[in-house]
């Protein structure tokens, strides 16, 4: 593999910017010998002409590379990506939402079995993700936070920090907090919950 190194040619803009262009749909239309991106040229589009092909268009090549290159623009100033409940993220996602970042810990969207979760404090699918990086202890690895999933640790607050449940007894699910469930456990706890243990202060 080619060892990395920083970009010499930026984009001063998007490619075909001002030019005729076509934003790809996603499927195949009605039309012969146009692109999707579904399926990219067709393949009547590389067959020779006398032969009953169709020649690839214009503007399709322009609204394929002006897509790309868009994307590439943004970026290259460090231009961040905004949650979309369109999209579908899995972790280690990173987006912004609502003035912060969000670190993606569970997959979620419209493709996915819990749908879009839109990232919110106290979210099973989102960490803000300043304060996730706050709270993590030097070396940690076993967390998002830094301390081995269930971990007991005292916190001056009327809510949980976020990642951790309160030491309530409580039941919780094992499907949402599967790692959760592995350590705290115990037999004959009710089907699909565990209980958290109980505070005592």
């Amino acid at each position: 593999m080619k060892d990395i190194t920083y970009p010499t040619n930026f984009f001063d803009r998007p490619f075909a910017d001002t030019g005729n262009k076509t934003i790809v749909p996603e499927n195949p239309g009605s039309t012969p010998g146009r692109a999707s991106l579904a399926d990219g040229f067709p393949t009547e589009t590389q067959l020779p002409l006398n032969q009953g092909g169709i020649a690839p268009n214009r503007t399709d090549f322009n609204g394929a590379f002006y897509m790309l290159s868009a994307m590439a623009f943004w970026q290259q100033s460090g231009g961040q990506w905004q949650w979309s409940a369109a999209l579908n993220y899995t972790t280690p996602c990173l987006v912004f939402h609502d003035g912060k970042l969000w670190w993606a810990i569970r997959a979620s969207g419209p493709s996915t079995a819990d749908g879009a979760q839109t990232p919110a404090d106290g979210s099973s699918y989102w960490l803000e993700f300043l304060q996730a990086l706050a709270n993590m202890s030097s070396g940690g690895s076993s967390s998002v936070l830094g301390n081995p999933v269930g971990t007991i640790i005292m916190y001056h607050s009327t809510a949980s920090p976020e990642g951790y449940l309160p030491c309530d007894g409580e039941s919780f699910s094992v499907t949402t907090y599967p790692s959760k469930t592995l350590r705290i456990a115990w037999k004959g706890h009710d089907a699909g919950y565990a209980r958290a243990l109980r505070a005592w202060v």
